[in-house]
Parts: C-alpha cells; structure tokens; sequence
C-alpha cells in the first residue's frame, strides 16, 4: 500500500524547511495539505503524526487513484522535503509571529461556520437544529466571533512582514491552478508534479469519493447555505456586517 500523508515521518538527514499553516476549522486545511503533498514531499516529526480518527475517516473519503497520483514524482524531480506544521499553536491554534514563514487559509466566513454548523449537527452529534433554535443562533455567532478573532490576529501579523506570510483564499485554492502556484512561488521550491496536476487531481467531483454521508470537499462551493432554508432561520438574527471582513461581502440570498 502505498504511503500516505500521516504517515511519512521526516527520517532523511537533508535539510528540511518549516512552514506554519494557520488555519481556522473548516476552511479547507486538509485539503491544501494534500495539494501540497502532491507537490512536496512532506514530513513530519514523529510527534506531529495524525492518528486522529477524524483524519482517518476523511480520507477513506478520498479516491485511492487520486490518493496515488499525489505520490507519483515527475522524471528528474528531486527530493524535496517540506514541513508544514498545522500544530505549531495547537490543532486550529491562534496565529502567532514566529521565525517561520507562515500560510494562512482563509474562506468566506458565512460559508466557513455553515460548514462547520453541518459537520457539528450531522457527524458529530452537536446540538445545532431545529429542537434548540435559540441555542443555535448563539452557536453560530460564537463561532463567527471566533473566526473573526482568529484572522484578526492573522492580518495583524501578516501586516507586520507581509514577505514572510503567504495568505491563501479557499475560494481561489478551488478554483483554478494558480492559487497552487503563487503558493509555490512563496515557498520557493522545486516541485515533484505541477501545480496544474495537482489541481487537477485534487478538483471537485474527481479526488473525493461520491456519497452523501461525506464531509470532504462535500459540495466543491461556497454557496450551499443558500439554499438551506434553517439555516437561513437561524442566521437570520447576526448583523449581516459580522459576515464580511478580510476580503468578502456577504453573498445575497
């Protein structure tokens, strides 16, 4: 069987770069690291391994042929070894300034707290629905303030060295290959398949597998909260300026 991304533990005595990545919960943080495993070959310490069940389900959502071309090297790549290290404060841990060079994922808030509000209600048993109405508006505009504490300190740090912070747009990650490629050109690395592979590779309807029970890369867009008319209820109360900030307005429904 072929390796995957927990388990490649960094064993090469080559010098091997540090790159935070901050990100908030479900803004597309699994997803960017297995494009960059598709560009990189990744390593960890043997204490940053994810043997989180979580992890582990998710990729069983996953394609094992696209799984396998992120492994694959083209003709003459060389080795490359990088870390990124999604702990560097903890899982989801708030930005901090550091000596690394630092990425952060951002993604359009009211899309980013819907997905989060759906994987609380749908897999982890949380109590955000139609029972409890009251106590999930308060849900949801706590994690609002929360996304919103966690990338006002990201765009603080950023702004202090901008050269140092590379900020990544889900949105643009998703959709075309150059999010790929300013990520590379950040980075500054050769890499082993192109951007253009590995966004092709990794785009939606080919890298996840069909089923309706999946929370990887479930709808391949921003807007599915649109159409989700209690979820629409029980937004309906947050100042709709709470959902623009850090580069996005507030999509009409």
């Amino acid at each position: 069987m072929h390796s995957t991304i927990r388990d490649r533990v960094l064993q090469s005595r080559t010098l091997t770069e540090e790159i935070h990545l901050f990100a908030y919960p479900r803004v597309g943080s699994h997803f960017l690291a297995y494009c960059l495993h598709g560009l990189y070959d990744l390593v960890a310490l043997e204490s940053c391994r994810s043997d989180n069940p979580e992890v582990i389900a998710r990729e069983q959502e996953l394609d094992p042929h696209a799984l396998y071309a992120l492994e694959l090297r083209e003709d003459g790549a060389a080795y490359q070894p990088l870390w990124v290290n999604a702990i560097a404060n903890g899982v989801h841990g708030m930005p901090v300034s550091s000596p690394n060079r630092s990425i952060i994922l951002i993604r359009e808030p009211q899309a980013t707290i819907y997905s989060l509000y759906r994987v609380n209600r749908d897999r982890w048993g949380g109590s955000s629905d139609a029972a409890a109405p009251a106590e999930a508006a308060a849900w949801i505009d706590q994690r609002l303030t929360d996304y919103h504490d966690f990338y006002q300190r990201a765009f603080s740090i950023r702004g202090t060295d901008p050269t140092r912070i590379c900020l990544v747009r889900y949105e643009d990650l998703s959709g075309s290959p150059k999010a790929l490629a300013d990520v590379t050109a950040f980075i500054g690395k050769p890499t082993k398949l192109s951007p253009e592979f590995v966004f092709w590779v990794t785009s939606f309807g080919r890298f996840a597998l069909a089923g309706p029970d999946r929370t990887f890369f479930r709808t391949g867009n921003n807007s599915a909260y649109i159409d989700d008319s209690l979820w629409q209820a029980l937004s309906a109360s947050i100042d709709p300026i709470r959902w623009t900030g850090f580069g996005y307005g507030r999509k009409s429904v």
